[in-house]
């Protein structure tokens, strides 16, 4: 379970740093990602999510609260 939680904790630092390529990283090619107003495939729909919130949403930070288990 701790190989789980060092992956979820990796991303989350990468989402804080703001570091698009670092957080592309851990998605599949074919991944898809669904959020409130929609779904996004693949790492290029997935880049531009981060991209668009990232520009979009300066303030937003990303906090890791708990991991199950």
């Amino acid at each position: 379970m701790q190989d789980i939680k060092d992956v979820v904790e990796e991303f989350d630092r990468a989402l804080e740093k703001r570091d698009v390529q670092a957080a592309l990283a851990f998605f599949a090619d074919d991944a898809e990602w669904t959020v409130a107003f929609g779904t996004f495939s693949g790492k290029d729909g997935i880049r531009r999510l981060l991209e668009w919130e990232m520009r979009t949403i300066p303030q937003a930070t990303y906090r890791l609260t708990s991991i199950p288990g």
